[in-house]
């Protein structure tokens, strides 16, 4: 005897799983959320993305108004080195001039055809005049060893402050050549010829008026004449540089 199906429950559970469930979404739960929730998870995005500009653009606008009063810093104390460079300076141009001249002046007397006194105390006193100009390079010094150059914006000023501390090194040079030929040519010639502070070998004595004739003191003032004139030069090409550069940092100051 044959014993029929019974579809029942099997059945209908076969049915329920063959048919298409109602509200399924292509993709799955996930887009299904997105497609529902978009707005919120969009708003929430460029919370995000805003907030983290807001700090990056505050974090930039820090680190600007910090440099900003680091550069205002330096170029104050920049200013001040070279008001002090620049007072040096017109303290050494005039005594500079006064040695070329007073070498000059005997220079000249050595070739009249008159006799003439021989050079006074004063005027030897002048010549071994030794003016020297000793710039005030701390700022500039301490920018270059910290790194912190950048924090200058004006690239001509950087340039010029360069071609500035670069000159003044030629003059040091210059100086330290000058004092040795003043100790090793110059002293001892007037040490060996002349007696200074009066009394013994006075500008009126012969023996003063023959020291124009010498070679060896006339070489002495042709020395210091080329020296001294060299130097002349390069200071007042300092002092020109100086002031330029210190009227343009007064421009960048607040």
């Amino acid at each position: 005897m044959e014993i029929p199906h019974v579809h029942g429950e099997e059945a209908e559970a076969h049915t329920a799983a063959e048919a298409p469930v109602k509200g399924h979404v292509r993709g799955g739960p996930i887009v299904a959320t997105l497609r529902h929730r978009w707005p919120e998870y969009l708003t929430e995005i460029f919370v995000i993305v805003f907030s983290i500009s807001i700090s990056f653009a505050l974090d930039q606008w820090k680190e600007r108004r910090h440099d900003h009063e680091v550069e205002q810093l330096y170029l104050k104390t920049l200013s001040n080195n070279l008001a002090s460079d620049i007072d040096t300076l017109h303290e050494v141009i005039p005594e500079s001039r006064l040695v070329v001249r007073k070498a000059q002046g005997l220079i000249a007397a050595s070739r009249a055809t008159t006799a003439a006194a021989g050079p006074a105390d004063e005027d030897i006193q002048d010549l071994a005049r030794r003016p020297s100009f000793v710039a005030h390079d701390a700022a500039f010094s301490d920018l270059r060893s910290s790194g912190n150059l950048k924090v200058l914006h004006d690239f001509a000023l950087k340039n010029a402050l360069f071609d500035y501390y670069e000159h003044y090194e030629a003059i040091q040079a210059k100086q330290t050549a000058e004092r040795e030929s003043l100790i090793n040519l110059t002293a001892p010639y007037l040490i060996k010829t002349v007696s200074l502070g009066g009394g013994l070998g006075s500008a009126t004595d012969p023996l003063r008026g023959a020291m124009l004739h010498d070679r060896v003191f006339l070489n002495t003032l042709w020395i210091r004449v080329h020296e001294r004139s060299e130097l002349l030069g390069d200071y007042e090409q300092a002092l020109d540089l100086a002031q330029r550069m210190k009227r343009r940092i007064a421009k960048d100051l607040d």
